[in-house]
This record gives C-alpha cells, sequence and structure tokens, in this order.
C-alpha cells in the first residue's frame, strides 16, 4: 500500500478511532520532512499504556518510524503524543 502523507494520515486517524482510542491525528511538515502526530485530545490527558501499545502498534504496522528511522518503543514515548516519520526522514 502507497499512500501519500495526507492519505496516510487519514488511514492512521481511522485505525485509532477503530481501536476506541481517543486522539487528534494531524499531518505536519518540518524542514522538508513530513511527519504524523498523534496526541491527547485535551489538555492534562494523557494515554494509557495500552493506548500507547496500540497506537504504536498501528504506527508500525503502516511503516512509520520515529526521527531518523528509529524503531518505535513505546517506554521511551510521551503520554501526551507521538511524531512518527516514513523511512529515515525526520
Amino acid at each position: 500500500m502507497n499512500l501519500t502523507h495526507k492519505e496516510l494520515t487519514a488511514h492512521l486517524r481511522k485505525r485509532i478511532k477503530v481501536a476506541g482510542i481517543k486522539a487528534r491525528v494531524d499531518m505536519m511538515k518540518t524542514c522538508g520532512c513530513e511527519a504524523i502526530r498523534v496526541f491527547v485530545p485535551a489538555f492534562e490527558v494523557t494515554f494509557t499504556e495500552a493506548e500507547q501499545r496500540e497506537i504504536a502498534h498501528i504506527a508500525k504496522v503502516n511503516g512509520l518510524t520515529y526521527a531518523n528511522g528509529l524503531e518505535i518503543q513505546v517506554d521511551t514515548a510521551h503520554p501526551q503524543s507521538f511524531h512518527f516519520y516514513r523511512g529515515t526522514n525526520g
């Protein structure tokens, strides 16, 4: 599946919603890199550990990584937001 940045963002948003997780998902372009941000829907709310694991799994399945192609790891993630990249971007 070779999706555009916009299509992949929409796909991630849909998969996260199907998983029952309330989150905001948007696309971001900085310094020529395309990223997808997943963050909590309200101030002072955090993702549970199970939600973090599910979001990370959805991102991995869709070929996303952390910056510089680093593998997504929940234990080092911020409990309020994720930034994902394709391949070695970031």
